[in-house]
């Protein structure tokens, strides 16, 4: 029940539209530019997703865990063969990287605790011989974490067939229709940390779901 919503949250929050302002101010146009350019991506990225879609057989309404699982990989199947040269940096280019890496870090600064804290909370139940993530590779769920709404209040909005994760450090772009990773920000998580913001977040999820 707990992990149902948990995803619950994180599915909603992550199809929020994003301020106009960044979390401190109003963006600069320099981050207005950044911004363009990385909703263009996940626009056209978005658009292939759709396309490719409409064209697979439809999935009627079932319970049948091994239909889902079908249609899942048929489309992961085709968005890689549409994207073969998929890799990392094709979304989260070097500007879109900065500024996520900035806002998260200005997001943890003001709750002044330990990244470390953070990361054995993402790391706490994920097994020893879990995979890492891959660009253009099916996301191991064992690995994903949980998005606290804090952060997720400062990445720029995407559409419903994809979702943030972080993995250690590394936030992941997942498309959830594909089960596919679409791209990878390799040390999104730095600076100070969010422990007491993720408990007290964790402790919310506890109340509302028992």
């Amino acid at each position: 029940m707990r992990r149902l919503a948990i995803a619950g949250i994180v599915a909603v929050a992550t199809v929020l539209p994003l301020a106009a302002a960044g979390p401190h101010g109003r963006q600069t146009p320099g981050e207005e530019m950044t911004l363009g350019r990385f909703h263009r991506a996940i626009d056209e990225y978005v658009s292939l997703h759709r396309d490719l879609e409409r064209a697979l057989p439809p999935l009627r309404v079932t319970e049948d865990a091994r239909q889902i699982s079908q249609a899942v990989e048929a489309l992961g199947s085709a968005i890689r063969a549409a994207r073969p040269g998929a890799r990392t940096g094709d979304i989260f280019d070097r500007e879109i990287g900065t500024l996520i890496r900035t806002r998260i870090k200005g997001i943890v600064w003001e709750h002044g605790d330990l990244v470390t804290d953070v990361l054995a909370d993402i790391e706490e139940e994920v097994p020893l011989d879990a995979p890492r993530p891959v660009v253009n590779g099916s996301f191991p769920w064992t690995r994903g974490s949980m998005m606290p709404p804090d952060i997720l209040g400062v990445l720029p909005a995407v559409p419903e067939e994809l979702q943030y994760r972080f993995v250690g450090r590394d936030l992941v772009l997942v498309d959830l229709h594909a089960d596919l990773v679409i791209d990878i920000l390799r040390g999104a998580l730095t600076g100070p940390g969010i422990h007491a913001s993720m408990s007290a977040w964790r402790g919310r999820c506890r109340t509302d779901t028992a």
